[in-house]
């Protein structure tokens, strides 16, 4: 079976947040792959980066990572669309020579033509040049009307980008849940030794090829923090029932 690689990426902090935009490229993604037979081993996001401009493949680490996984284990990227690579030509050919292997547009097939390859990157472009000129002159507009343009709430721009980030590590770290769990009923307890179950189990970290310890030990922390509540709550639930329980015994207290 084919490995290959995924990559997800929105432009906007918004988008990233509502989680439809990334959903819907994974679901195209995801079918594509189960239809044509390959085996996705590493999944890549951007969340909230543009992929405009020349040097737009340098700002996104996780493309970087992507690029990099393609070129040394030579697995092909899928996309749900070009745009979501790059919005300019000159960096598709350029990732494309770099991996020296196939990026396929799910939504093209990875037997299209080249000329409509290449008419699609053209129109990516195309539409990236366009939202910039838009977006200009929609800014020059608001200048010449007094409105105060940038974000004078910096602080809490910072505060929601931040707060995003840790909504993002909570959901690794939920998925981490079940296999922590399953490994402690083993009594697989030491982060190296979990570490190593979890890479039997074919579970990949956000970056990299396998766990480590090192790379384990943050994760693992939150996954236990969210074991405990969970341990606690329903403790908790169950002490409410047995109480309630005892309360409709006429003869509770009486012993």
């Amino acid at each position: 079976m084919q490995r290959v690689i995924a990559y997800t990426r929105v432009s906007t902090q918004s988008q990233a947040d509502s989680g439809f935009g990334l959903r819907a490229q994974k679901e195209a993604i995801d079918a594509f792959a189960k239809a044509s037979g390959y085996k996705i081993v590493r999944r890549f996001e951007d969340a909230g980066i543009s992929a405009m401009g020349e040097d737009s493949d340098q700002k996104r680490p996780e493309l970087r990572g992507a690029i990099e996984l393609s070129k040394t284990k030579g697995y092909p990227i899928l996309v749900s669309d070009l745009s979501r690579l790059a919005r300019d030509t000159d960096v598709l050919v350029k990732i494309s020579r770099y991996t020296g292997h196939p990026i396929i547009d799910v939504s093209l097939g990875e037997n299209a033509d080249p000329v409509v390859v290449e008419a699609q990157a053209r129109r990516a472009q195309f539409e990236g040049e366009e939202i910039g000129r838009l977006t200009k002159e929609a800014l020059a507009r608001k200048k010449a009307e007094g409105v105060v343009l940038g974000n004078p709430k910096i602080a809490e721009a910072q505060k929601i980008g931040a707060a995003a980030t840790a909504r993002k590590a909570d959901g690794r770290a939920e998925e981490l849940v079940p296999l922590v769990e399953e490994a402690r009923l083993q009594d697989i307890t030491a982060v190296s030794k979990i570490a190593d179950f979890l890479n039997a189990r074919g579970h990949r970290p956000a970056r990299g090829d396998k766990w480590t310890a090192a790379a384990l030990r943050r994760p693992l922390a939150r996954a236990s923090e969210i074991i405990a509540a969970r341990d606690k709550e329903r403790r908790s639930q169950e002490e409410a029932i047995a109480l309630e329980a005892n309360l409709k015994n006429p003869n509770w207290g009486m012993w």
